[in-house]
């Protein structure tokens, strides 16, 4: 199962939904459109209109005993509180990730290499969450190809 927080525009959910067929997305609604909506629901995408932490939605998802193995994607508004509120329910080698990810501030500033064109050093415009924002005691690195673009992934030990 995959856990989305943060529908936004629906880019991710479209990609997503070719590839799996038991998604879950979260979002508040206010970028939301109505032929998205309609989209995603012909695709089978099941969406929550919700504050993900007024409810027990995610949480309950994450713990439901059918789903073997768990994906959640913190890409909403404070993934720093998305991936410490909802890792301790994380059942073990279930999936973390969250977008706008830097190890440390001083990875902010990464080369870019355009091809045959000069290199360039460019900031990310966005630095959510850190390793110091994450507990490496019950989280281990799984698949660290995803840092190069600003996703950390984790694996719960």
């Amino acid at each position: 199962m995959i856990i989305e927080l943060g529908t936004k525009y629906g880019g991710m959910t479209q990609f997503l939904s070719e590839l799996h067929d038991n998604i879950h997305t979260f979002d508040v609604g206010r970028y939301m459109k109505l032929g998205l909506v309609g989209y995603l629901l012909q695709t089978g995408v099941t969406i929550y209109v919700e504050d993900i932490f007024q409810t027990d939605t995610v949480k309950e998802l994450i713990e439901f005993p059918l789903y073997n193995r768990v994906l959640l994607l913190c890409d909403n508004g404070n993934k720093k509180a998305e991936v410490q509120t909802f890792t301790p329910f994380l059942k073990t080698n279930d999936v973390i990730m969250a977008h706008d990810y830097f190890p440390t501030v001083n990875d902010l500033y990464h080369i870019v290499d355009y091809g045959a064109g000069p290199k360039k050093v460019k900031r990310w415009p966005s630095f959510e969450i850190s390793d110091r924002d994450i507990n490496n005691k019950i989280l281990k690195p799984y698949f660290d190809k995803f840092e190069s673009v600003f996703w950390l992934c984790r694996r719960k030990k």
